[in-house]
């Protein structure tokens, strides 16, 4: 069933591929050495192949822990791509979001300093000031 086939159990496996043992993924991942072995057995039980020779002391990748383990990388690292890409357009969001905001905030201390600013060239120019703030785009501020 590879639609159960999770990125947990990817990055599992291919922590246990760079480490060399179940224990050193264990330590890497930070998860009992038993959490790392179901995790590989449930995988390999999904993909219906054995990724992993168990009968020595290490494990050792069998052919088709070494055909898939590529594949696996490359989601892997899809995934973190498409993780950076979203945390970097939210950082953007944000900050036109909180530009927007100063400057309808600057907008308006405008239209009250307009209306109940003091008379003559003193006032006159704070109000200038305002207007300048809220016409300057961040790539001018830097």
């Amino acid at each position: 069933m590879l639609d159960g086939v999770t990125l947990d159990q990817l990055r599992t496996f291919i922590a246990a591929v760079d480490e060399g043992s179940f224990s050193a993924a264990g330590r890497k991942l930070r998860r009992a050495q038993s959490v790392v072995s179901q995790t590989l057995a449930n995988l390999e039980a999904q993909l219906g192949v054995k990724l992993f020779d168990r009968s020595a002391r290490y494990p050792r990748l069998t052919e088709e822990g070494r055909s898939l383990l590529a594949d696996a990388r490359a989601v892997a690292d899809h995934i973190d791509e498409f993780k950076a890409r979203a945390r970097r357009n939210e950082r953007r969001i944000g900050a036109r979001a909180r530009e927007g905001f100063a400057r309808k905030m600057v907008m308006s201390m405008k239209a009250v300093f307009r209306k109940d600013a003091p008379p003559g060239p003193a006032g006159r120019a704070f109000i200038e000031q305002l207007g300048k703030c809220a016409s300057i785009s961040p790539r001018e501020r830097s």
